[in-house]
C-alpha cells in the first residue's frame, strides 16, 4: 500500500506499534518521551530491558520514568506512559534474549524499528562490544525480516565509525572493513568463554587502525545493515558525539560525562590539569533533542517518501561540524569563564589546564600537575581516615586521555549533504516539533555554557541558590592560585639565581 509523502508526522505514527531497544539509554528516554509526547496517539512502544538485581525489567523502567525528562509527558499525556510494554530480554544474545512468544508478539504488531542499543564505552573487551554492537544488530534485522508489516527499521550508529580512515571526509556512505562480522561473531561465540585470554590478545591486532573496540564493532554493524537492506527498509543514522539537551523536554537534560562533557566538568572541577589534544581540531557534536529528531524524522521519511527506493539503503551522518563547530580549545578555554559565572560548590581547585599533541610531554606533565599532587590529597585523606580518590581519578584520566587522542588529536571532517537535505523534506508544522536546524544565532559559546548548567543542575545536582557561596569560595581559590604561582616562580627564580651565582662566582 502507497503511503501519503505528505503526511505529516505525528500522523504517520498514529496507532502504529514501534520496538526500541536501547530505551533505557541516554538517547533511548529521550527517543520514547519524544514520541509519546510528540506523536500522542502512537500505538504501543515495546521495550527490550534486562532484569537488574532484585529488579524485575518492568521495575527497572519504572524507576526510570521517575526521572524529570519525562515529567513534561506525564503533565501534557498523564497517560502515555500505559502505552510502554517492557519485555525481558538481553540485546547482546542470541535472539536478543527474548522469549518465543514475545518473539511471536514483535513480529505481529510492529512496523518501525529504532535500534539503539549499544555499549558506547570505548574501553569494552572486544567480546563485548562485538556481542552488543555488532551480534546485537544482527540479532535485530534478523528479527526485523520476520515482520509482517515492517514499514522502517532504523540503526543508530556512530559519525566516528569510520575515523580511522585517512580521507578528505567522512561522507554518507559504507565503507567497507578488515573483517567479515559473520566470521568475527563465530570467532568470539566460539572462543569468548572458553579462552577469554586469547580473544583480548588478538583484540588489538583484530581492530587494527581503529581507535577503539566501540567504533570497529560498529563499523562492523554497518556491514550487517548493507546485507540486510535489500530485504528490509534499512536506514542508518550516525550522530556525532551526543551532548545535552537545547530546548527539549528539559533545557541541558543530561545523564552521564561522556565525550566533551567530561572535559568541560573535569576542567570547570579543578580537577583536568593536562589534556592530550590540538587545541585547533573540532570536535563535532550535537544535542541529543536534534539527534532524536533526527531519527524520528528518518524512520518517517524513509517510509513515507522512499517508495521505489525502500529496498535501498539510505545514510545521514546527523553532524553539525559545518554548522556550528567547536575547537577543543573552546571548550577547555570556556571552563574558567562559566565556573567564574556559575562555578560549583566543591571545586577542588582554580581551573586551568595546558594541552598538547607530544605524548611524552603530556606524560611528564601529567606525572607534575595531577600524579604527585593527587598523591598529597590522598595522603591527606588517608590522615583523616577517609577513603582515597584522588589516584583513582588520575588514573581514568590519564587512560580516558589515550582513549580521545584520536579524536582529539586529529582533524576528522563529515559531509553530511543528505542529512541537510532532509531538513527540507520537513514541513514547515512538523519543523517546528522536530527540529534539526540550529539557529544562526546559537554560537559554540552559548553550548558550552548550556552544557554546564546542565551538569551543574542535573548530573552534579546543584542548587540555583548555592551560587553566590560557591562564588565566593571560587574567588579564594583564584588568589590562593595566584599566591601559589607567585611563591613556586619565586622559589625557581631564587634556585636558578643562587645557581647562576655559585657557576660563575
Amino acid at each position: 500500500m502507497k503511503i501519503d509523502p505528505t503526511i505529516p508526522i505525528p500522523e504517520f505514527f498514529k496507532g502504529k506499534n514501534v520496538l526500541i531497544t536501547g530505551a533505557s539509554g541516554f538517547m533511548g528516554k529521550i527517543l520514547v518521551e519524544k514520541l509519546l509526547r510528540c506523536c500522542p496517539e502512537i500505538g504501543k512502544i515495546y521495550i527490550i530491558l534486562r532484569g537488574r538485581g532484585d529488579k524485575s525489567p518492568k521495575e527497572r523502567w519504572d524507576e526510570m520514568t521517575k526521572l524529570p525528562v519525562f515529567d513534561r509527558l506525564k503533565t501534557e499525556y498523564p497517560n502515555n506512559l500505559d502505552k510502554i510494554v517492557v519485555l525481558e530480554g538481553d540485546v547482546s544474545e542470541k535472539n536478543l534474549g527474548l522469549a518465543i512468544h514475545h518473539q511471536i508478539i514483535l513480529e505481529e504488531d510492529v512496523s518501525i524499528i529504532f535500534h539503539s542499543a549499544a555499549s558506547v564505552r570505548f574501553d569494552d573487551p572486544l567480546s563485548k562490544a562485538i556481542f552488543l554492537n555488532t551480534r546485537g544488530a544482527l540479532e535485530s534485522v534478523k528479527l526485523a525480516e520476520r515482520m509482517r508489516n515492517l514499514e522502517c527499521y532504523l540503526y543508530v550508529s556512530t559519525a566516528y565509525s569510520n575515523s580511522h580512515l585517512d580521507i578528505a571526509e567522512i561522507e554518507e556512505k559504507i565503507y567497507p572493513t578488515e573483517y567479515d562480522y559473520k566470521m568475527l561473531i563465530e570467532l568470539i561465540e566460539r572462543y569468548a568463554d572458553a579462552e577469554p585470554a586469547l580473544i583480548e590478545i588478538l583484540a588489538k591486532k583484530i581492530i587494527n587502525n581503529h581507535p577503539n573496540t566501540y567504533t570497529f564493532s560498529k563499523a562492523l554493524a554497518e556491514q550487517v545493515m548493507v546485507d540486510y537492506s535489500t530485504k528490509i527498509p534499512v536506514v542508518i543514522v550516525r550522530p556525532s558525539v551526543v551532548i545535552n539537551s537545547m530546548h527539549e523536554p528539559l533545557v541541558g537534560w543530561l545523564e552521564n560525562l561522556n565525550g566533551p562533557m567530561g572535559i568541560i566538568a573535569g576542567v570547570t572541577k579543578g580537577i583536568l590539569r593536562v589534556f592530550l589534544a590540538n587545541e585547533d581540531c573540532s570536535l563535532d557534536y550535537v544535542a541529543v533533542d536534534y539527534a532524536i529528531n533526527s531519527l524520528i524524522v528518518s524512520a518517517w521519511h524513509k517510509a513515507v517518501a522512499e517508495q521505489r527506493e525502500k529496498k535501498q539503503l539510505t545514510i545521514y551522518n546527523c553532524v553539525y561540524g559545518n554548522v556550528k563547530s567547536a575547537t577543543f580549545g573552546d571548550i577547555i578555554n570556556a571552563g574558567p569563564s562559566v565556573s567564574n559565572a556559575y562555578p560549583y560548590t566543591d571545586v577542588l581547585w582554580y581551573p586551568s589546564i595546558i594541552t598538547t599533541t607530544n605524548t611524552k610531554l603530556f606524560t611528564f606533565l601529567f606525572y607534575i600537575l595531577q600524579i604527585i599532587p593527587s598523591l598529597l590529597l590522598d595522603a591527606v585523606l588517608w590522615l583523616f581516615s577517609y577513603d582515597t580518590m584522588f589516584l583513582k581519578i588520575s588514573r581514568k584520566i590519564y587512560i580516558v586521555s589515550f582513549a580521545l587522542q584520536v579524536f582529539s588529536t586529529k582533524i576528522i571532517k563529515f559531509s553530511n549533504r543528505c542529512y541537510q537535505s532532509l531538513w527540507k523534506t520537513v514541513s514547515e508544522s512538523d519543523s517546528k516539533i522536530f527540529y534539526m536546524d540550529p539557529p544562526e544565532h546559537i554560537s559554540a559559546a552559548d553550548i558550552i555554557l548550556t552544557c554546564h548548567l546542565g551538569m551543574r543542575k542535573f548530573y552534579f545536582h546543584e542548587s540555583e541558590s548555592n551560587i553566590p557561596q560557591a562564588r565566593a569560595k571560587f574567588n579564594r581559590l583564584y588568589w590562593a592560585d595566584r599566591a601559589l604561582r607567585v611563591f613556586v616562580i619565586g622559589i625557581f627564580t631564587w634556585f636558578s639565581s643562587k645557581y647562576v651565582m655559585n657557576r660563575f662566582s
